[in-house]
């Protein structure tokens, strides 16, 4: 019954679409849709589009369908707006008491489809003097973005355990091997070189 109710609804929003919007079966699953709707003018969301994954259950109509995944851009590139939540920018602030204080860094974070059951991916776009921070790369060498990521960790913990490693490097793991003997052998030079790295890059950003 749910696959005719759906064919028929399928006719029926093709022939005569709301104002804005658009919906039908992504690839030939007539229970997997995928709707978009513009932003109504004189509104907040005018100029935005909208895309929707529907989801309709076996019962259906006798139970309601999921809907999920929204996506949101501003000129209907649903490729664009697909990027625009895989891939996300952001930023710390240096801890205090840190070489890194006083900074503000800012990170790449791109996440993965079947996130989050796999972590996202991580990287400083600022430059820093760190033993497990790649100083031209800015690849990060730490445990919760590899093999002791969990699916309950969120960005919000990515963010606090990248602050803590700034406040803790870890020389045995580094990805910088000069700053981990530096920071092992001699703290203070270690201090200064990281806080000079601090001024140029990370105090700079007009």
């Amino acid at each position: 019954m749910a696959k005719f109710r759906l064919q028929r609804e399928l006719i029926e929003i093709s022939k005569d679409p709301p104002p804005g919007c658009s919906a039908g079966p992504l690839d030939d699953d007539i229970f997997e849709w995928e709707a978009m709707i513009a932003g109504p003018d004189d509104s907040p969301y005018a100029g935005g589009v909208f895309y929707l994954r529907i989801t309709y259950p076996s019962y259906y109509p006798f139970q309601a369908p999921k809907i999920s995944g929204t996506l949101i851009n501003t000129n209907g590139d649903r490729d664009k707006a697909i990027e625009q939540v895989f891939n996300w920018e952001g930023s710390i602030q240096g801890p205090d008491g840190t070489p890194y204080a006083g900074g503000l860094f800012f990170l790449r974070l791109t996440i993965p489809s079947d996130y989050p059951f796999f972590p996202p991916k991580v990287k400083f776009t600022t430059k820093i003097y760190h033993p497990n921070i790649n100083g031209s790369s800015g690849e990060i060498s730490l445990g919760v973005l590899k093999s002791k990521w969990a699916p309950s960790l969120d960005i919000r913990k990515v963010l606090l355990n990248i602050i803590l490693l700034l406040s803790c490097p870890d020389p045995d793991d580094p990805l910088e091997a000069d700053a981990a003997t530096l920071y092992e052998t001699d703290r203070k030079q270690y201090d200064k070189t990281a806080t000079e790295w601090t001024r140029k890059y990370a105090m700079n950003h007009g």
